[in-house]
């Protein structure tokens, strides 16, 4: 039986990696961009977190929503995570651009290093505009040089890090002002080696497991290679999970997704409050403090049926009894967390979805049952991409391979979600 482990965002186990040590290296001597791709769960966030911290000592500042962060005065190193997408607005790239280089300035400020050679009469952080005029975006013109050089004491510059699916090379070179042959873009995917892939599976097994055997195993570290899933993320599950481990071992590492939307849609019907946890932090932008819950989701996730699983919908059935009396039971709320898909947050009463990829999953077994109640809660955005139509490229059914983290609906619900 699996001991009892409160996993935390700052306990897990982290394997450093090649990549981990090339990125470092490249702070240390003076890097001021770094972008760390690769496909989800390939360890993007967390590398990004460690490298941070191997790198100034200090516990990383991360920033996951561009809207809400106000750059006025931040001279700190700093992590976006996930903030670049395809969809992102002109508008929205003009801002990022201009609080980047708003950035530059004030670390410029707080560290005076020795300015690069520029253009006579131009400020060293905007150089020459020679791209993209008409949708206010600019490319900086700047000496061979970094425009702030490492400073002389041979203290690290302040940099940024960005965690990005893809490399969008261009797109980075753009808002940063950095040539694109400059720009430092390290792919985890790609940068993994061998002995990388069993250091990563033994280190979640041993804090997992410490008392079981790694030997019988370790030959799992050469499974895994697909593109629905990041390794590092099929090693995390597949280690915290003992219930993956009960299943055939090929059979998880090469189809995780599958794997995971079964064990899903099982909790869904045998641990029904559990299930609708995992949904309510799904919705609840990945989390639930325990202290100052969301009264009215709760609520709202109440009114789900939940014993017709065939053609459940909105009804007025209470199920997750997290709320009675109009109070707040936190042990309630406690009991009822998927230890195996949660971390604490450090110093807080906050619990927090261990990766995207389970409220992704969540949120597609919960709208096959609660599709309107799906799109009564969500914000559009979070919706975008993984709602699909059912047609002739989703009817055939895969008996091999993974699938797709896709909600595919029928023609009806598809006019509703439109």
């Amino acid at each position: 039986m699996q001991q009892f482990i409160y996993f935390s965002e700052d306990n897990g186990p982290f394997h450093k990696t090649a990549a981990f040590h090339e990125a470092k290296q490249y702070l240390e001597d003076g890097g001021r961009f770094l972008v760390l791709s690769g496909i989800w769960g390939s360890g993007k966030s967390k590398t990004a977190m460690e490298v941070y911290r191997s790198v100034t000592g200090k516990s990383p500042k991360i920033i996951r929503n561009l809207e809400k962060f106000n750059f006025e005065g931040e001279n700190q190193s700093l992590i976006f995570d996930e903030v670049m997408s395809g969809s992102l607005s002109n508008e929205k790239m003009k801002n990022l651009q201009d609080n980047i280089k708003l950035w530059l300035e004030n670390v410029s400020i707080a560290d005076k290093p020795r300015l690069a050679t520029v253009s006579k009469g131009k400020k060293p952080w905007f150089g020459k505009v020679s791209y993209g005029r008409r949708s206010g975006l600019h490319n900086t013109s700047i000496a061979e040089d970094s425009l702030l050089e490492k400073e002389s004491n041979g203290k690290t510059k302040k940099f940024i890090i960005f965690t990005s699916d893809g490399d969008m090379k261009s797109t980075f070179a753009l808002i940063t002002s950095v040539p694109i042959k400059k720009l430092k873009v390290i792919n985890l995917n790609d940068s993994l080696t061998k002995g990388d892939r069993t250091q990563i599976l033994y280190s979640h097994f041993d804090f997992s497991w410490p008392n079981k055997d790694f030997s019988k195993i370790e030959n799992l570290a050469a499974k895994g290679k697909n593109e629905s899933l990041g390794y590092p993320e099929i090693s995390t599950l597949f280690c915290r999970c003992g219930g993956f481990q009960k299943q055939e071992d090929v059979d998880f590492f090469e189809n995780p997704l599958r794997s995971l939307k079964a064990y899903l849609k099982k909790m869904y019907h045998s641990e029904t409050n559990k299930f609708f946890m995992l949904v309510y932090m799904s919705l609840n932008h990945m989390e639930v403090d325990v202290e100052n819950p969301d009264e009215k989701l709760f609520h709202e996730l109440e009114t789900c049926k939940s014993y017709d699983h065939t053609q459940a919908e909105l009804s007025v059935d209470t199920k997750v009894e997290i709320v009675q009396h109009d109070e707040i039971d936190s042990e309630k709320i406690k009991s009822l967390i998927s230890w195996e898909f949660v971390n604490k947050a450090h110093n807080s009463s906050k619990y927090r979805l261990q990766h995207d990829v389970i409220k992704r999953m969540t949120l597609i077994v919960f709208g096959a049952f609660h599709f309107g109640k799906l799109l009564e809660l969500s914000e559009p955005e979070d919706l975008k991409g993984w709602i699909k139509e059912k047609g002739a490229s989703t009817t055939v059914k895969k008996t091999y391979g993974d699938i797709m983290p896709s909600l595919n609906i029928d023609s009806d619900k598809w006019r509703q979600y439109k």
